[in-house]
């Protein structure tokens, strides 16, 4: 049987991943392997270890020799064929024999001849048989009477339309990323690091939820879960080989770049980047990068995003040996930064603090006065209210400025399946009731009916979807609100603290939601000093 070539480059360049579903993966422990070139029981006559690493693609340089392997199944298999990576610096074999053995004890022989050539490369073997326990391989190297094999991997069955169409979806979005020029900073080794670690324009995830695998090896490898390595990476105390890095962090962070530690020789010449927001949208960049001219350099990332709760991180070939087709890349070290602006001069900006003017007053009499804010003579309620008559913006479920209306309202707007659904404008402040809210959302599905308040000017919002990170966004923001009205100084208290008074801003082109507090009438002032409220 002639094997077909698919590409040059070594074991980490397999064309499928090793936790595949349709690998088939021997039971590595009974393996038999031996290189029938030497005495039995003379060093290196017994290859079964080396031929585990081979199945499993963990060998590194340690040459092994075969004449024999034995590689039994847990169970009977369908069989479509097999992956295999040869190096003609070694004895890569001049031709195989396969035999195929069926749970019925019958036998299937299949001879497969490779040509001469230079460097890696991967061919597959044709098998396509419905019932296969047992597998045996013999043959003859081009150099010598054993071979060798750097890596096998057996193919149970072709791929399913949906996994085609899911890995044309990702060569799609590799080819099509916009492309982004990492910045070269200086070189160094990954604790250099440009920025300090306690700086408070970092933006650390939460380590203990971040996912890293090494999908070159099966899931029943112990080289499989790599998130241990990732979480050291991340705080700058040791590198990781892999495949696959997903980074959550436990708030929508902005993000203005990441420091990045690469290696001449294993890094990826190219990273793709997944962002998600607390909306769920995702943003993707290629980041290209040019071989260092020193071992190990920093490079700066722009990424210039909000609100980003998950980074995902996919890899495309090494610089060792030319690895153009493989998946896995290391880094050495990875730290985000966020703009000079952080989360909490963000939040602070949204809440109306224009409506307190600064004043000297005596905290004390044996303390010189210091500067800060009380409330104007004008009640802070009225003085919003009369502004926003003003510019014609009334604070209601669906209109220009909090089209998300209240946290209670906008939890009130989301289908059994998870839809958001637009509730047009009542002619009143209050909120809608459970019974209103379900006419209204029977209205928005179609129904026919209108209302002749609604304001067309009003982005539609039905594409928007609930999901997990986007509560959790709410419940953050919610909570922030709090801790900057009773932290401030004076210290406020509100007094009137529900879902209704906390409003959802929608920004009608990113869709990204901010929350904010309202309803000061009942505001008080805490007096730090004699612990008396004033209203």
């Amino acid at each position: 049987v002639q094997p077909e070539f698919i590409h040059e480059g070594n074991k980490w360049c397999c064309l499928i991943p090793g936790d595949a579903p349709n690998i088939k993966s021997a039971k590595f422990p009974t393996i038999k392997a031996i290189d029938g070139t030497k005495e039995e029981g003379e060093f290196g006559y017994d290859q079964s270890s080396e031929a585990q690493e081979m199945m499993k693609a963990e060998g590194q340089f340690d040459l092994a020799y075969f004449t024999h392997i034995s590689i039994p199944f847990s169970s009977s298999s369908s069989m479509k064929g097999a992956y295999i990576c040869l190096w003609d610096f070694t004895s890569p074999p001049s031709h195989l024999i396969i035999t195929l053995t069926s749970s019925k004890g019958e036998k299937t022989s299949k001879k497969y001849e490779f040509p001469e050539f230079r460097g890696d490369r991967w061919y597959f073997l044709p098998v396509d048989l419905p019932d296969v326990v047992l597998c045996e391989i013999t043959g003859k190297g081009r150099w010598r009477e054993s071979f060798e094999i750097h890596s096998l991997v057996f193919i149970s069955r072709d791929e399913t339309p949906e996994e085609i169409t899911s890995r044309e979806a990702r060569e799609k979005l590799w080819s099509e990323a916009p492309i982004v020029k990492s910045e070269f900073v200086k070189e160094g080794w990954r604790d250099s690091i440009p920025i300090p670690r306690d700086d408070p324009k970092l933006v650390d995830p939460s380590f203990s939820m971040v996912k890293c695998k090494d999908d070159s090896v099966s899931k029943e490898s112990e080289y499989y879960d790599q998130s241990s390595d990732a979480q050291k990476m991340l705080k700058g105390e040791d590198d990781v080989d892999l495949s696959h890095l997903s980074i959550p962090f436990p708030s929508p962070s902005p993000m203005k770049g990441a420091y990045i530690c690469v290696n001449k020789n294993d890094s990826s010449p190219s990273l793709l980047f997944t962002f998600t927001d607390c909306d769920g949208k995702k943003t993707f960049k290629k980041y290209e990068f040019t071989r260092p001219e020193y071992y190990l350099e920093w490079d700066f990332l722009p990424i210039d995003l909000d609100n980003v709760v998950l980074c995902e991180i996919e890899g495309k070939g090494r610089w060792r040996w030319e690895q153009k087709n493989s998946r896995y890349f290391y880094i050495y070290s990875l730290v985000f930064t966020m703009p000079e602006e952080t989360i909490a001069a963000e939040r602070l900006s949204l809440l109306p603090w224009k409506y307190l003017t600064p004043v000297s007053v005596p905290s004390s009499s044996s303390k010189t006065p210091t500067s800060t804010l009380s409330l104007p003579s004008k009640p802070v309620k009225e003085a919003v209210k009369e502004e926003e008559e003003e510019e014609e913006i009334v604070i209601k479920g669906n209109d220009k400025f909090c089209v998300g209306g209240s946290v209670s309202a906008f939890a009130k707007r989301w289908c059994a399946d998870g839809k958001y659904v637009s509730v047009d404008d009542t002619a009143d402040d209050s909120e809608p009731s459970d019974s209103d809210s379900d006419s209204d959302s029977s209205s928005s599905s179609g129904s026919g009916s209108e209302s002749a308040d609604v304001d067309t000017a009003v982005p539609d919002f039905d594409a928007m979807t609930l999901n997990p990170v986007k509560v959790c966004s709410l419940c953050v923001g919610m909570i922030e609100c709090l801790d900057d009205v009773f932290t401030a100084k004076p210290k406020l208290v509100h007094r009137d603290v529900k879902p209704d008074n906390f409003l959802v801003r929608v920004d009608p082109d990113s869709k990204k939601c901010t929350v904010v507090l309202a309803d000061l009438g009942f505001v008080q002032i805490q007096d730090s000093v004699s612990s008396s409220r004033s209203s």
